[in-house]
Parts: C-alpha cells; structure tokens; sequence
C-alpha cells in the first residue's frame, strides 16, 4: 500500500508516490519544474457556423444564444489525458475575411484543429477546402512539425448518434501528414425544422478525401456531439506528438 500526494499549483502538477510508513511532515518542492501539459486547439471556419457558440459550450456546458462576430477569444480548460490534468488551450477565431491576416499565425501556433461548417449551408462546407489547405501549407513549411512517417493514430468518422467506421487511410498526395483535424457539422438541431442543406454523406466523404481526419455533427443548442468533438482531437494530439517526458497519453475525459 502506498500513499499518493498530489500537488497542483496553478498550470502546474505533480504526483509523489510514497510507502505508507514513510513520514512527510513537511518538504519544499519547486513546483514550477512540473507543468502540466498543454495542448493547443484552433477552430476554425465561416462566420455565423456556430465556432464560438461550440466552444462555449464546451468550456462552460451553456449556449450562447446571440451572434456576436469574433475577432478572437482564447479559453482554458483542464482535462484528464491517460488519468493525468492536462491543460486545454482553446482559440476561438474570426470567420471573416478582413481577420484572414491572422489565420496564418492561429494555424502556426495551433497543434490540432476544429474545422467548423454548418449543415444548413452549402456553402460553409465547400469554404472549408480551403481551410484545409491553408493548415497543410502553413504546416508544411514549419520546420517544427514532423513528416509523413510520423506516428498517427487510427482515424474515425462518428456522427451524432455514435455510429462509428474506420475509412481506409488515404493522404493527399504531395502533402505531408496532416496534422489533427476534427471537421465539424454545426446545427444539426435544425435539421427538425428542414433547413440541412448538407446531408451527412456529403461531410463525411470531405472527411474521408482529407485523410487524417475524424467527423462529427453537432448542436452547440443542445450539447449533442461537442464535447465528442473536442476530445477527439485532443486524443489525436496526444498520440502524435507525444513528448518523450510527457506524463499524458491515451484516452482522455473531461473533469
């Protein structure tokens, strides 16, 4: 039997594992060498798709009723990966054109991606593509990030009732691997009301021409699939780019 201390302070954590006949009554730990691991996500897509009513959701689990443009707003949030906190980073971006100066710069920064369109417009999906593209090429050029050899894991395609397949894995020729993407069918809750202009297929077989990708329709209104939406991409991250003295890895959840 063994006693566990578990010292959190601010980003920062550590564990110390200790047999039950020794003693601590007390002891200095610099705990600014331990920090908890990070991972970065930007979600990215059309204006009026429902990016920020999505990550709100997910960061506080309440809906945002009013559409208000984003320039751009930045969330944290801690989350179990392989049993250990890590920290999520969450930027929420503008989907207008006159903040297109900056995508480059979110997708540099950014390790995995939440690509957001909406099942009521045809349109959000086919502008998508090219947000795809823009993330592949800013990647490319990043001496950073790691080449088509690199390990990956399985790659999934669910929708909101859970049903999930696992597509061949087809990658863009020319291009290295990508990087973690999740693409993200937005209000699915108004398709009671007749307005999907997307059927399901059409997004799913997007997904399927990206290769490294999972797929997942959502209602920020009602919560359905985000949270699935988020982790999904945290669990690509985590498997890889793992670092060598990462604590994290494998299945995460939300505390």
């Amino acid at each position: 039997r063994r006693l566990v201390y578990i010292i959190k302070h601010e980003n920062s954590t550590l564990h110390l594992v200790c047999d039950l006949d020794v003693r601590l009554p007390f002891f200095f730990v610099d705990i600014s060498l331990v920090k908890m691991r990070e991972f970065k996500v930007v979600v990215l897509g059309d204006g009026g798709v429902g990016k920020s009513a999505l990550t709100v959701r997910f960061v506080t689990g309440k809906y945002e009723e009013k559409y208000d443009p984003t320039i751009e707003d930045f969330y944290r949030k801690e989350i179990i990966v392989g049993g250990v906190p890590c920290m999520l980073e969450i930027l929420d971006t503008a989907g207008t054109e006159q903040f297109a100066s900056l995508q480059d710069l979110y997708i540099k920064n950014g390790q995995g991606f939440v690509i957001v369109y909406s099942i009521t417009c045809l349109q959000s999906l086919h502008d998508v593509q090219a947000i795809r593209d823009q993330i592949i090429k800013v990647k490319a050029s990043d001496s950073r990030y790691p080449g088509p050899n690199s390990h990956h894991p399985h790659h999934h395609h669910h929708h909101h009732r859970d049903h999930q397949h696992t597509p061949s894995n087809q990658h863009t020729a020319g291009c290295i691997r990508p990087p973690p993407i999740v693409l993200v069918g937005n209000k699915i809750d108004l398709e009671e009301e007749g307005l999907r202009e997307v059927p399901h297929g059409q997004g799913e077989a997007m997904a399927r021409k990206w290769g490294c990708c999972a797929f997942i329709e959502t209602s920020a209104r009602t919560g359905v699939g985000v949270k699935e939406a988020f982790l999904e991409v945290v669990q690509w991250m985590a498997q890889t780019s793992p670092p060598s003295h990462s604590l994290c890895g494998g299945a995460c959840s939300i505390i």
